[in-house]
């Protein structure tokens, strides 16, 4: 299968999970191609707080992207003020080809986020409205401070196999 990783970090974190992701995919010898969502500028922590909560597109310099020759694309990113950092909106809207694949969404907070938190349902939203086939499943990642794992709900693995094993 062709799986696709789509993916905004800030600090790292997020992006230190697509490549665990990717890893597992490997190991499961798929073919994986990963694409980190790219601001034109970033954002203060105030700016960037206030567009997260008024979920405000911020602008990206990724091409669009066509998604349609993938499998299964995983969609990531932080979690700001209790919602999805803005700019894997954007880039949700500047994708192609969704309605022809698979998707499940990723993400990385430091607070109590649970698998159908509200900031999921927003990510599976834009999903959606692209015309996606978003997988009930979901990977929440709590992180400490310096970028280590807390807890992960499931586990990366359980998580990539299990969705990529399904039919």
């Amino acid at each position: 299968m062709n799986i696709g990783i789509l993916f905004y970090s800030k600090t790292g974190n997020t992006k230190q999970i697509a490549n665990r992701i990717k890893q597992q995919s490997e190991k499961l010898n798929h073919s994986v191609y990963k694409i980190e969502v790219n601001p034109e500028k970033q954002p203060g922590f105030l700016k960037a707080g206030y567009s997260a909560i008024k979920q405000k597109s911020l602008p990206v310099t990724n091409d669009s992207l066509d998604v349609s020759s993938w499998d299964f694309v995983f969609i990531g990113c932080p979690i700001w003020a209790g919602k999805p950092a803005p700019f894997i909106k954007t880039m949700i809207q500047k994708t192609d080809g969704f309605d022809t694949t698979k998707t499940s969404v990723f993400i990385t907070c430091s607070g109590s986020e649970e698998p159908n938190s509200k900031a999921v349902k927003i990510i599976k939203s834009y999903l959606k409205n692209q015309q996606a086939h978003v997988i009930k499943d979901s990977l929440i990642v709590h992180m400490n401070r310096k970028g280590k794992i807390k807890k992960e709900i499931p586990s990366i693995e359980d998580f990539v196999s299990t969705i990529l094993t399904m039919d």
